[in-house]
Protein backbone atom coordinates (compact mmCIF):
# COMPACT_ATOMS: atom_id res chain seq x y z
CA UNK A 1 0.00 0.00 0.00
CA UNK A 2 1.45 3.71 -1.01
CA UNK A 3 0.76 6.51 0.93
CA UNK A 4 -1.57 7.48 -1.75
CA UNK A 5 -3.96 4.42 -1.18
CA UNK A 6 -3.77 5.15 2.20
CA UNK A 7 -7.27 6.18 4.13
CA UNK A 8 -7.43 9.13 5.57
CA UNK A 9 -9.70 10.63 8.80
CA UNK A 10 -10.64 14.28 9.89
CA UNK A 11 -9.64 15.52 13.03
CA UNK A 12 -13.68 15.14 13.60
CA UNK A 13 -13.31 11.60 12.87
CA UNK A 14 -10.86 11.03 15.09
CA UNK A 15 -12.35 12.70 17.98
CA UNK A 16 -15.59 10.86 17.69
CA UNK A 17 -13.77 7.72 17.52
CA UNK A 18 -11.87 8.35 20.55
CA UNK A 19 -15.19 9.77 22.60
CA UNK A 20 -17.00 6.34 21.59
CA UNK A 21 -14.30 4.54 22.93
CA UNK A 22 -13.25 2.72 20.12
CA UNK A 23 -9.43 1.41 19.97
CA UNK A 24 -7.01 4.02 18.18
CA UNK A 25 -3.55 4.00 18.38
CA UNK A 26 -2.19 7.43 17.46
CA UNK A 27 1.36 7.86 16.25
CA UNK A 28 3.18 11.20 16.15
CA UNK A 29 5.62 10.68 12.96
CA UNK A 30 6.81 14.57 13.40
CA UNK A 31 10.36 14.99 12.72
CA UNK A 32 11.89 16.15 16.81
CA UNK A 33 12.59 19.91 15.13
CA UNK A 34 8.79 19.88 14.08
CA UNK A 35 8.01 18.90 17.11
CA UNK A 36 9.72 21.79 18.72
CA UNK A 37 8.45 24.24 16.38
CA UNK A 38 4.38 23.05 17.09
CA UNK A 39 4.57 21.23 20.28
CA UNK A 40 1.30 20.27 20.52
CA UNK A 41 0.18 16.89 20.53
CA UNK A 42 -3.19 14.53 20.98
CA UNK A 43 -3.34 12.77 24.15
CA UNK A 44 -2.64 9.47 24.24
CA UNK A 45 0.06 9.80 21.50
CA UNK A 46 3.07 7.91 21.04
CA UNK A 47 5.95 9.70 19.20
CA UNK A 48 7.91 7.47 16.80
CA UNK A 49 9.43 9.58 13.89
CA UNK A 50 8.42 8.50 10.25
CA UNK A 51 11.91 6.84 9.53
CA UNK A 52 11.84 4.80 12.34
CA UNK A 53 8.20 3.29 11.42
CA UNK A 54 9.75 0.38 9.98
CA UNK A 55 12.00 -0.28 11.88
CA UNK A 56 9.55 -0.81 14.67
CA UNK A 57 6.59 -2.24 12.94
CA UNK A 58 6.60 -5.48 14.96
CA UNK A 59 6.77 -3.86 18.16
CA UNK A 60 3.82 -1.62 17.92
CA UNK A 61 0.05 -2.47 18.88
CA UNK A 62 -1.95 -3.40 16.18
CA UNK A 63 -5.01 -4.10 18.40
CA UNK A 64 -7.44 -1.21 16.91
CA UNK A 65 -6.81 1.18 13.91
CA UNK A 66 -3.97 2.86 13.81
CA UNK A 67 -3.41 6.64 12.48
CA UNK A 68 -0.67 8.38 12.04
CA UNK A 69 0.15 12.24 11.96
CA UNK A 70 2.18 15.24 10.97
CA UNK A 71 2.34 18.66 10.23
Amino acid sequence: MSTQDALRMTPDELHARLDRGEPVIILDVRTEDARTLHPYQIPGTRWLPLPSVVEHAQSLPWWGTVVFYCT
